[in-house]
């Protein structure tokens, strides 16, 4: 993940949003502090292969989608649970994201 910020102090992905392996035990502590701040990402959003239930991405307002995952997709959500716990991704915020 690409990171920039802008005059307001807001932090701007400058190309892709990464959230990948993430488990519980490490999640809560550092996930928050990075993807909370996020407004707009230019390239594409993947979350993928994580064992957490939520992800906040409650400012991310737009996925301009300027280059694609697998020249196709501007946002991915994929394998996101634990099979053998039965636990996984149950919450993702995306409360500000408009079509």
């Amino acid at each position: 993940m690409c990171v920039s910020r802008n005059i307001n102090g807001q932090e701007l992905d400058a190309g892709h949003l990464n959230v990948a392996e993430l488990m519980e035990l490490d999640a809560n502590i550092s996930i928050a502090s990075v993807t909370t701040s996020i407004q707009e990402v230019s390239g594409y959003v993947l979350i993928g292969l994580n064992k957490i239930s939520s992800i906040p991405l409650e400012n991310l307002r737009i996925i301009r989608g300027h280059r694609l995952y697998e020249d196709k997709y501007a946002l991915v959500i994929l394998s996101n649970n634990d099979q053998e716990r039965k636990f996984g991704l149950t919450e993702l915020l995306l409360r500000n994201l408009t079509g």
